[in-house]
């Protein structure tokens, strides 16, 4: 049985079982065939419900009838969309881009204006396009094939670590020096800690035009210059044996992570520092 959403009792009965997607397609349905209006609507699943609703007014079921048949000429179903199974915000953005700047989809303006969200961009993208349902199909197939393929550059990518404040910064630093893109699309591109910087930074190797090859090459020295950087680090350390209670040294453990710290020392610096300054 179909879930039954509450936006959907302001439809008009022919179009009741209608889901938001399906609704952000008949919204450019209607607006290509002379319909005004309102862009302000198209964030909010109940208030285009209602717009559309009464944008129909008394229509004839005539109508109703060639909406839902251009809608199943056009629309695939989403259980088919496997290419979006559990994804995230990387893959989203690399379907973003694939379609766009591959695929030639086109993409509205609003869509980018915190109207939808990333998944419905890519979504509407594919629904609003004029190949037939089969074509569609080919593409995704097409997508799921590379992205497997995409994924399998992860494993020169380890050594990165999503909780490294100052690696993450250095990453997108480098790839910038590097001209590799300084943007990609969705709301990845926008990062506002470690994780999705570096996030960002795996778009902007996904998203280049870089060879398997010479993306490899780079990863590579960027390795080699980051394990540098912490060989320098380490010669003005000094090591300290201490002894300390369990439970500090379980509590030193939990600060790592809420710090966002490598290691117990820094830790422990970053207290001693701290501490010191007070005085």
């Amino acid at each position: 049985m179909a879930i039954k959403y509450d936006y959907q009792e302001y439809l008009p009965e022919s179009l009741s079982d209608f889901q938001y997607r399906e609704l952000i397609w008949l919204w450019y349905y209607l607006e290509g065939r002379g319909w005004q209006l309102d862009i302000a609507c198209l964030s909010n699943p109940e208030a285009l419900s209602i717009f559309i609703s009464r944008a129909l007014g008394e229509a004839e079921e005539k109508l109703f009838s060639e909406i839902r048949e251009a809608k199943s000429m056009s629309i695939i179903d989403s259980k088919e969309i496997t290419v979006l199974n559990g994804s995230d915000r990387r893959v989203i953005s690399w379907l973003l881009y694939q379609v766009h700047k591959l695929y030639n989809f086109s993409f509205r303006s609003e869509w980018f204006h915190n109207y939808l969200s990333d998944e419905s961009v890519f979504l509407a993208a594919l629904d609003c396009d004029s190949r037939s349902v089969v074509a569609k199909k080919e593409i995704l197939a097409q997508l799921r094939a590379n992205w497997s393929s995409v994924l399998e550059f992860d494993q020169y990518l380890n050594w990165i670590d999503d909780k490294d404040e100052e690696q993450s910064y250095w990453l997108l630093s480098q790839a910038s020096s590097a001209n590799l893109p300084h943007e990609v699309l969705g709301e990845v591109n926008a990062p506002i800690n470690s994780k999705e910087r570096v996030i960002k930074f795996r778009c902007i190797l996904d998203q280049s035009n870089l060879s398997i090859d010479l993306k490899k090459d780079f990863v590579d020295r960027l390795k080699r210059q980051w394990s540098a950087k912490g060989r320098l680090k380490s010669k003005d350390r000094v090591q300290s044996n201490l002894l300390v209670l369990p439970e500090t040294k379980d509590g030193i453990k939990k600060l790592k992570g809420r710090f966002q710290l490598k290691t117990g020392g820094e830790v422990l610096d970053k207290l001693v520092k701290e501490a010191l300054n007070r005085e």
